[in-house]
């Protein structure tokens, strides 16, 4: 006998309300296989709202559990969650239920479908998930099955604000749990073999929106492919939409609705169609593509309420930017790359009834990626890590390294990446090289514009670099794109009319296939990049394209860059080899010994932020000459020659190095400093030096030579207390500078003692200037035996004066340190005394015999 729905929702609070996350997986699992169709809606809201934490409850943690920290939550979590759990198999059930329908609110859609859903025209997707709200009212949620409520939820997890503040970045994809259930969804639901995707085989309703036929409404811009993939959907289901007398472009309140989840806007009639067997595929697709590329589409108005010319990269007035964040990226990279293996894991001999999902599912998708791309290049910060973004792109551009789904290693490190990138391309991938023509040339000129903007000396900066030119140097790559450019601009095309507006074309291989027959194949791809044209940007799009001269000019002032980040990074690495055979700055004063590190606690100096190693360098180095020599080749450039340097092997300037060394750095020469001429009144920089500076190519290391009591204050020192105690020894020195410097050149144990007290002579330099406009003259001055106190205005040595002098008096040693302090000071005045009185009537001979010998002399 079922359990009542009392006692069922207090032993559901019961479980999800205890602390130990295995016994809560194990307790709701069994609540979710006993619960009837009759209470399964509280259940199941419940139950997906505690897990991601929804309505202020903390969640799960689905995004800061990993499998290095807790293993065994991780897989009691995920086989909670998997396509097989409880919870999904529930969903499975309800789906058989045509009156049990989910609220999700419309605030959590993406900003262009919340916006046509306000103005009353939703997408196909929405079109039967959205009701008439009443006259004047705008909707605020829409109504979903149980296995599209569970999705939108999971999907939203990840974009939400309210779950940011759990947000982890995930250094490895396949040690967190959210990627590895986004891992086990696509290859269940999205296989590629000849498996079918779980869910019930018939469904008594349509998943609204993704079978329903299109309606006459097209988008603008929406795919062609797409509107003929959907409507050759045919659905099996003969739905007939009850509309109010109000036309808002919703279907109406079904008139015997009892509750907002207990009625259906559909009057179903079932007839069995094969595509009812992959509709679980098409669910997952179209919800993960919703909520996570749709993030960053514009909220674009209705013709009749917005300008006409509004630009679809900047956001509306009043709207807030939307910038995806880092694990946003990796999880569209994810769902990138197994699309890629989907698409390409149709067999001929071997029919599914996913192929024609396969065979036209770009064609539905490539727009939005397209926007989500160039959204993100133009509003990612300007650092390295761009570099997620980087990788997304090349993942989409390169679906022939995503053919092999099974000699794959799954969850891969993310701050690995594949490097196998120069295979030849084969030509049965011009078809998508042309169907994402702008792919490849419109985002590779954004890039070229952002690699301006970067310090390219950086390491994690040239490997961008590197990346891009390894990929686009790969054989027949762009000799593919300069083909169909070719014949864009045969004037005898220019007017030919567009294939591919009428028939949809294939993805990958397929196109190449279907054009075959026709006698001149470049026209036919340059036909179909038209197409790609129009759809991407519209009508009156004017493309540049990537091999024309206004673009090799870029190109060649990008080299020009990267020689000059060149020979910045090749000086340090010959610097770094000369002063300790590779070792990093670091590593050398690492091997002074603890006594340094000791002492080092006590200066006054400010932490070193240089983490570079002498592999970064080295690295760097070749990624810079390896760019250039591949940039050259795909655009046919020479390789510049500027100011009398250019980029030859590594090994041979490392042995020039070696002999020209000992003049090549000179006391007062920096190999990092900008360029410069030695004169007699120092060094000068040249014109192409202040270039250097203010290029920011070069940074010049500035060096105090003056009186270090005179340097400026800096941030970690306490500003009065550098000019009181400088006040202090400037008086002690004027008044007491003779005996401090004949103490100081005592050779007996005084003299010993004053030496560690007092700072050594030393020279230093001030630059004086003659007369007004006239060049600073550099003159040294000697500075005597003298007292410093500037070390004790750090606040580093305050605070360990501090701590020490606390810890003392906790442990109560606090009379013994100083009762120790006055016998060593009473010991060493001891000693002073006791010298001064045995060698006094010496001292006074010898000066007796001095004179002697002084007046003798004379004589």
């Amino acid at each position: 006998m079922a359990a009542s729905p009392v006692s069922l929702s207090v032993r559901l609070q019961n479980a999800l309300n205890q602390p130990i996350l295995q016994i809560r997986c194990e307790e709701v699992g069994r609540i979710l296989n006993e619960t009837t169709s009759k209470d399964a809606s509280i259940i199941l809201r419940t139950v997906v709202e505690n897990i991601f934490g929804l309505n202020g409850q903390l969640g799960w943690g689905l995004r800061t559990i990993t499998h290095s920290t807790l293993p065994r939550e991780f897989e009691q979590l995920r086989s909670f969650l998997s396509a097989t759990g409880p919870i999904l198999s529930l969903t499975y059930r309800l789906a058989n239920d045509p009156f049990m329908m989910f609220e999700f609110p419309v605030a959590w859609l993406p900003a262009k479908s919340k916006a046509e859903i306000e103005e009353g025209v939703p997408g196909n997707f929405y079109m039967n998930k959205v009701q008439n709200p009443g006259p004047g009212k705008s909707p605020t949620h829409i109504l979903l099955s149980a296995f599209e409520y569970y999705f939108f939820h999971y999907a939203n997890f990840l974009v939400n604000n309210s779950c940011q503040r759990w947000a982890l970045s995930w250094t490895t994809s396949g040690d967190a749990l959210y990627p590895c259930l986004l891992e086990d969804y696509l290859r269940v639901f999205l296989p590629c073999d000849n498996s079918v995707p779980p869910g019930p085989p018939s469904p008594p309703v349509s998943p609204r929106g993704v079978l329903s036929p299109v309606s006459p409404r097209t988008n603008v811009g929406s795919s062609g492919s797409n509107a003929l993939y959907m409507s050759n959907l045919v659905s099996p289901i003969q739905w007939r939409p009850v509309r109010s007398g109000v036309s808002t472009g919703y279907p109406s309140m079904a008139s015997d609705r009892t509750g907002a989840t207990s009625s259906s806007p559909l009057q179903a009639v079932h007839s069995p169609h094969p595509q009812l067997s992959i509709w679980t595929s098409q669910v997952i697709i179209q919800v993960l593509v919703e909520m996570w590329v749709h993030q960053c589409l514009p909220s674009t108005r209705s013709p009749s309420r917005s300008p006409p010319h509004t630009s679809t990269n900047s956001p509306p007035g009043g709207q807030e930017l939307f910038v995806p964040s880092s694990d946003h990226v990796r999880v569209v990279r994810m769902l990138i790359k197994h699309l890629h293996f989907f698409s390409n894991s149709a067999k001929s001999g071997q029919p599914s009834p996913l192929d024609d999902l396969r065979k036209n599912l770009w064609g539905m998708y490539r727009k939005s990626l397209y926007q989500f791309l160039r959204h993100t290049f133009s509003h990612w910060p300007l650092d390295s890590s761009f570099r997620l973004v980087l990788e997304t792109w090349l993942s989409y551009i390169q679906p022939w390294r995503y053919t092999e789904y099974a000699n794959v290693i799954r969850s891969p490190p993310q701050s690995t990446f594949d490097f196998d990138t120069q295979r030849v391309v084969e030509a049965k991938w011009q078809g998508f090289v042309a169907e994402n023509l702008l792919f490849y040339s419109l985002l590779f000129y954004h890039l070229l514009c952002r690699l301006f903007r970067l310090d390219l000396s950086a390491p994690k900066n040239a490997q961008i670099l590197f990346r891009v030119a390894k990929v686009f140097s790969q054989p027949n790559l762009c000799s593919f794109i300069r083909e169909i450019e070719e014949a864009l601009e045969d004037p005898h095309f220019m007017h030919r009319s567009l294939i591919g507006s009428d028939t949809p074309h294939p993805l990958g291989g397929g196109i190449t296939s279907g054009l075959h027959g026709d006698h001149f194949p470049a026209r036919s791809l340059a036909s179909v990049a038209r197409a790609h044209f129009t759809e991407m940007e519209g009508p009156s799009h004017t493309y540049m394209a990537m091999f024309s001269q206004a673009n090799v000019t870029v190109v060649e002032s990008l080299l020009k860059h990267i020689c000059r980040a060149h020979g910045a990074v090749f000086k340090e690495h010959q610097l770094l080899n000369y002063n300790g055979n590779g070792a990093s700055p670091s590593a050398i004063s690492g091997k002074e010994g603890w006594w340094s590190t000791f002492k080092s606690l006590f200066e006054a100096s400010s932490p070193s932020e240089d983490d570079t190693t002498a592999e970064d360098i080295r690295k760097t180095v070749n990624h810079l000459e390896n760019s250039q020599r591949q940039l050259s080749s795909i655009f046919n450039i020479m390789v510049p020659l500027e100011y009398g340097q250019t980029i030859i092997k590594t090994k041979s300037r490392e042995d020039d190095f070696s002999h020209t060394s000992s003049s090549f750095l000179s006391p007062i020469e920096d190999p990092a400093s900008p360029q410069h001429m030695q004169t007699p009144s120092g060094p000068r920089l040249t014109n192409y030096g202040r270039y250097q500076l203010l290029t920011g190519f070069r940074r010049l290391d500035l060096k105090y030579e003056g009186d270090p009591d005179l340097k400026p204050i800096c941030t970690y020192e306490i500003a009065f207390l550098v000019r009181w105690l400088y006040a202090l020894v400037l008086l002690l020195n004027t008044k007491y500078g003779q005996k401090m410097a004949a103490l100081y050149s005592r050779g007996d144990l005084v003299g010993w003692m004053v030496r560690l007290i007092l700072k050594a002579p030393e020279r230093v330099y001030e630059y004086h200037k003659s007369s007004w406009g006239s060049p600073h003259s550099r003159m040294h001055k000697d500075l005597p035996p003298r007292l410093s106190l500037r070390f004790q205005a750090s606040k580093h040595v305050i605070g360990y004066e501090v701590a020490f002098s606390l810890l003392f008096y906790i442990l109560g040693l606090w009379n013994l340190i100083f009762s120790s302090l006055l016998i060593f000071l009473a010991l060493v005045f001891s000693y002073y005394l006791l010298s001064s009185y045995f060698t006094h009537p010496y001292r006074h001979q010898a000066e007796n015999l001095l004179q002697a010998e002084q007046s003798q002399e004379v004589s």
